[in-house]
């Protein structure tokens, strides 16, 4: 009880220092009214009694300040007091505040601001219900990681993972709403009804599907908000209305909340708009067949399940399916499934990216730090006068280091709220140079988490920009900083502490600069390397034909052969084609196969290659070489044998040294159709995923004979590509109205260049070589601005120095030489010391480059040449002051 009000009594003197300082008076008069008492009963006059008393008790300021420190309320208007004197110091040097709030907001704002982009890509939670209960299901096999699941599998997982809350799939697709307007092209998710209960959704409107009109594959949807709103207007009567969508009349369910996404839709320029069953029927499917892999798997872990026990489920559940299936899953297929907190899962691509820009962000603030603790050193310095007055008075070594951290503090309290207005304006800038492709772009916002990052990064600033300088200032004794007087230059330990501080910003400035060179360099070869086709003037768009409205076989065959030809006679229009997947614009699928003279034994893993599915006219459109034999032709009909055309690096990897000309091959998979295909043509490879990537072993079958996946149905989706002069969107109007004199039920979507497919696949490069770059500007900048203040400092320290040498005849040239020999031993070790640190990240850089080794020689030294010649050009200014020193003031001065 008795602590209770010591606290209490601390929080009143507190908040009520006044009524504190009332008692504290009072009891001192009391004591000296004692004293007087006794003096005037000792024989003494009242006023002889008086100045005796005052005399005694030493003085009533003296005690009166030692009772205020003695309080917490004592130290704390303490602080105010510091506060008020740091402030009115600032106004009195707007030089040195200006640079300081000025080099401190940039480092807050800019490291706020990009500590926004981290915390809403990869730290902020999912829009999900406990979202850290959600797995991605990923199965793997040699060579081929982190696929998606077959639909055996996927029903397999729905049996056995009964301690799970909810296992789930889905794969994309795309709709065509007609019927109430233009044709509109939306895309889909195909998706089981668990996926409701494993994202933890329910509808705003209307209801979902259920576990019977999913398997039986209803004609229902279910809509996105903003598909809703756009499509129908937000009218609520919508649910429960039939419309027609891609040639069937289907019912609308529900709409879902404005937050829904499908967890892909974080890093998609095209989200998804409606959800439609996914339709696998236990009853109907082939639980031998383990083939097609195109489910992307979700898993909602129990309550009380922790993520590893979630993990080893899914790796017995993979053990269980080799074990029941041995001739499904060989061997050395090392088949296996595993699961990713789906978070990790979506934006694991991009976090090492961020990370490295994190960190460069980081080594920017360092500078930003070393410069302002520079900056205070030198202010301290400049009063040490005045601070050593302080000591003489009574100042404690204690106080003086409060003193100098609280106005740090205030400094860093004027840069944090500067820094978060640059935080703003730079987020806002953030958003429009960030590839949309990078996850989770849309919830990148300077919000309270970030506010607080940016807090304590300011706070942290004015804390470690000032405890050296602190301590500095309350180093020595007031009679030895008295007696030096105004030939005061700073002792040694200061200036070693300013030199090696801005030695550091050098280094770091080197390694920013190196790793900005070497990324650039990085993207210059990735821009330069050939994709194995043209992209010049070539445009593409996409048209799906309904089964619904087209139900044989050859009836999506027959509609796109007359829709290239027709292509063709559009004026402007050179060459037409089309394929499956638009390279550097979708993913490609892979294919067992064996070669028929090296037949695979049972149990044993079959080769694979990506597969493609063109028509004629499709390599010649995109110029892609013919390296041997012939491309696809018109009479490579479903009647007429079998035929592939492969890339280089597959007949170089199955046939090294020989023709494949005229090779069998045997494809996988129980609906492919034709089983066997003959080698006719062999083409240049094709940087079908990522311009940085190798090639992998490719085939190409013609549109008339393939069969795979659609129960023994052709590809119904197709990208047109034509060779054109006209620009994308005149030509897209023109294609636009000749679909719908053909058919106006049909969409176009997904218009582009094959050029900028081609710079949307290198746009997270292209933006880190930006940031990089801007970083290491702003360190070198930073950088220079330390030499600067630096060198400068140290020349006015010793004007009268310069000034007596060149009065005994020291050439001007000579001071300027021997400051530049004092910046050029700052440089030297800058340089060497960010050299070793950037070869020491050699490993972490490595995974960012492409074409160009990390410890490459001609970017380092352009680095170190570069930095090097800039850093003496910031201290050639002062250098050439020092020279100008009068000699007459100097003597004089002494």
């Amino acid at each position: 009880m008795g602590r209770l009000r010591g606290w209490i009594a601390r929080l009143r003197g507190l908040l009520r220092p006044g009524r504190e300082d009332a008692l504290a008076r009072d009891e001192m008069q009391f004591h000296i009214d004692m004293e007087v008492r006794e003096g005037i009963a000792r024989g003494l006059s009242p006023e002889e009694a008086r100045r005796v008393a005052l005399r005694n008790f030493g003085g009533v300021d003296r005690f009166r300040e030692q009772a205020r420190e003695a309080r917490w309320a004592g130290v704390f208007h303490g602080w105010i007091r510091d506060a008020r004197i740091s402030l009115r110091g600032l106004v009195a040097r707007p030089g040195y505040s200006v640079v300081s709030l000025a080099t401190l907001a940039l480092g807050i704002g800019a490291t706020t601001a990009f500590f926004a982009l981290v915390n809403g890509v990869l730290l902020r939670p999912l829009p999900y219900p406990e979202s850290d209960l959600i797995l991605r299901v990923r199965p793997s096999w040699s060579g081929t990681p982190q696929r998606a699941v077959s639909p055996a599998e996927f029903l397999d997982l729905e049996d056995w993972l009964s301690d799970f809350d909810a296992v789930a799939g889905y794969a994309f697709g795309s709709l065509t709403f007609t019927g109430d307007g233009q044709a509109e092209r939306a895309r889909a998710a195909f998706a089981s009804s668990g996926v409701w209960e494993a994202l933890g959704v329910a509808p705003a409107l209307g209801r979902v599907y259920t576990e019977a009109e999913d398997h039986s594959a209803a004609d229902v949807i279910v809509l996105t908000d903003g598909f809703w709103r756009a499509r129908f207007g937000s009218d609520p009567d919508v649910v429960g209305r039939t419309i027609r969508v891609s040639g069937v009349s289907v019912e609308v369910l529900g709409v879902l909340p404005p937050d829904f996404i499908i967890p892909e839709d974080v890093a998609s320029v095209d989200p998804v708009q409606v959800l439609a069953p996914l339709g696998i029927d236990p009853a109907t499917v082939d639980r031998t067949e383990r083939g097609s892999h195109f489910i992307l798997g979700l898993a909602r872990l129990g309550r009380g399940m922790a993520v590893a026990d979630g993990v080893g489920l899914l790796n017995d559940a993979g053990r269980r399916m080799v074990a029941e299936h041995p001739n499904e899953y060989p061997a050395d297929m090392s088949f296996g499934l595993t699961g990713l907190p789906l978070l990790s899962d979506l934006v694991g691509p991009v976090r090492p990216m961020l990370l490295l820009l994190m960190g460069a962000v980081a080594l920017a603030f360092a500078i930003v730090w070393a410069n302002i603790a520079n900056l205070q050193l030198s202010r301290v310095a400049s009063r040490s006068t005045d601070i050593a007055l302080r000591r003489a008075l009574g100042a404690s070594r204690g106080r003086i280091i409060s003193q100098v951290l609280i106005e740090s503090l205030v400094l860093a309290a004027g840069g944090a709220v500067l820094g978060v207005l640059v935080a703003l304006g730079a987020t806002e800038l953030l958003g429009r140079l960030v590839p949309g492709t990078l996850p989770r772009v849309g919830d990148v916002e300077v919000d309270a988490t970030v506010l607080g990052f940016g807090m304590a990064t300011a706070l942290m600033s004015g804390v470690l920009s000032g405890v050296g300088p602190a301590f500095y200032a309350s180093r020595g004794t007031a009679t030895s900083r008295l007696g030096s007087g105004h030939r005061e230059t700073g002792p040694a330990r200061s200036s070693r502490l300013r030199r090696g501080l801005v030695t550091s910003q050098v280094a770091v400035a080197v390694m920013l600069a190196a790793s900005a060179a070497l990324v650039t360099r990085s993207l210059v070869a990735l821009s330069q390397v050939d994709p194995g086709y043209r992209t010049e003037n070539v445009i593409s768009a996409r048209v799906t034909v309904p089964t619904a409205r087209y139900p044989e076989n050859e009836d999506p065959i027959g509609f796109f052969q007359e829709l290239v030809r027709e292509l063709e006679t559009i004026p402007g229009v050179t060459r037409a084609g089309a394929v499956t997947n638009l390279p550097l614009a979708t993913r490609l699928g892979d294919i067992s196969f064996e070669l028929e003279e090296e037949r695979v034994p049972e149990g044993r893993d079959k080769p694979d290659a990506d597969w493609q599915v063109v028509t004629p006219g499709y390599f010649e459109t995109l110029q892609i070489r013919v390296v041997s034999g012939r491309t696809i032709q018109e009479t490579d009909r479903a009647d007429a044998p079998g035929v592939v055309v492969i890339n280089h690096t597959m007949a170089e990897l199955h046939w090294p040294g020989r023709s494949p000309l005229g090779r069998r091959i045997r494809l996988g998979g129980q609906m492919t159709e034709p089983r066997w295909a003959e080698v006719v043509g062999v083409v240049d490879d094709v940087r079908h995923t990522s311009l940085a990537q190798p090639p992998r072993p490719q085939m190409y079958f013609a549109h008339r004979q393939f069969r795979f996946w659609s129960s023994g149905a052709p590809a119904r989706t197709l990208s047109l590509v034509a060779q054109t002069t006209l620009p994308a969107a005149d030509l897209g109007r023109v294609i636009r109205t000749r679909l719908a004199e053909r058919d106006p039920e049909l969409a176009l979507y997904g218009l582009t260049t094959l050029a900028e497919a081609r710079g949307r696949s290198m746009a997270r490069s292209v933006f880190t070589s930006a940031l990089l770059a801007g970083f290491s500007g702003l360190a070198l900048l930073l950088a220079l601005v330390g030499v600067y203040g630096v060198m400068m400092y140290s020349v006015r320290q010793q004007v009268r120095e310069f000034g007596i040498r060149i009065a005994l005849g020291a050439a001007p040239r000579t001071v300027v030489s021997g400051v530049l020999r004092n910046a050029g031993r700052i440089i030297a070790v800058g340089v060497t010391v960010g050299l070793v640190a950037t070869l020491a990240l050699s490993t972490v850089l490595r995974r960012f480059l492409f074409g160009v080794s990390p410890t490459d020689p001609a970017s380092l030294a352009g680095t170190v040449a570069a930095v090097g010649f800039a850093v003496l050009l910031a201290a050639y200014v002062p250098a050439r002051l020092a020279s100008r020193s009068d000699p007459v003031m100097a003597l004089r001065s002494e």
